[in-house]
């Protein structure tokens, strides 16, 4: 009867120590499972975050563009607007001139300033 009794208790352990591995392993499929799908969610949000991040600075960056652009525009504009104003300046004033010049005659005297020092960077 003991080895019955023995035999029954090895086979009962066995059963329950299957059971238990059985158990710790599909422990561990889960675990597995759960950290894979925790690591997918994490790379989804992170590639959510940083998309958004990239695709909202892009879209700040190109409406800032766009004002500088404006900006520019309006600045050259005034610029030639000024440019135009100062060659009408210049073309009345060379006109005066040039009629000045007609009636006044220029002494061509060329001056010549003694100099004691060269004018050179070799000494």
């Amino acid at each position: 009867m003991n080895k019955i009794a023995f035999s029954r208790s090895v086979a009962s352990k066995y059963i329950e120590l299957r059971k238990r591995f059985k158990l710790s392993i599909q422990l561990i499929e889960l675990f597995k499972f759960s950290v894979a799908v925790v690591l997918a969610l994490f790379s989804i949000w992170l590639y959510g975050f940083l998309v958004n991040s990239s695709s909202t600075k892009g879209y700040f960056l190109r409406e800032e563009m766009n004002q500088l652009e404006d900006i520019k525009f309006d600045y050259n504009i005034l610029n030639l607007k000024i440019i135009r104003k100062e060659k009408q300046k210049r073309d009345s004033i060379e006109f005066k001139n040039f009629v000045e010049i007609q009636n006044i005659k220029i002494n061509h005297n060329i001056v010549y300033l003694p100099v004691d020092e060269k004018l050179s960077l070799n000494k």
